[in-house]
């Protein structure tokens, strides 16, 4: 299909009729690959809920989102986090305004 010797002797003159994407494009494609590869990958290791069953990220997973809620929340262990989770859905009740009924 190609001829490669004739390729090896003038390089610039046939690569340049073989390749589809201009140089510009191609080390663009290359920065957006380079930056979608390991966001995808974090995004499956860490993110991904694989359901009710341990599964191989369970571990980091739980250690990622306690990070996480420790960073955020300031706080330390799930009972903590219950305590605060309860503690703010009480306030949002209070502070939300009761409806009316006119009867």
């Amino acid at each position: 299909f190609f001829d490669w010797t004739a390729i090896c002797k003038h390089p610039t003159v046939y690569l340049s009729a073989i390749m589809v994407l201009t140089p510009q494009t191609a080390r663009a494609w290359k920065l957006a690959t380079f930056i979608v590869t390991p966001a995808t990958a974090f995004y499956c290791v860490f993110v991904v809920d694989y359901g009710d069953q341990d599964h191989c990220f369970t571990g980091i997973q739980k250690w990622y989102r306690s990070s996480v809620d420790r960073y955020l929340l300031g706080i330390d262990s799930e009972k903590e986090i219950g305590k605060k989770t309860e503690s703010l859905l009480l306030t949002k009740q209070l502070l939300t305004p009761k409806s009316s009924s006119k009867q």
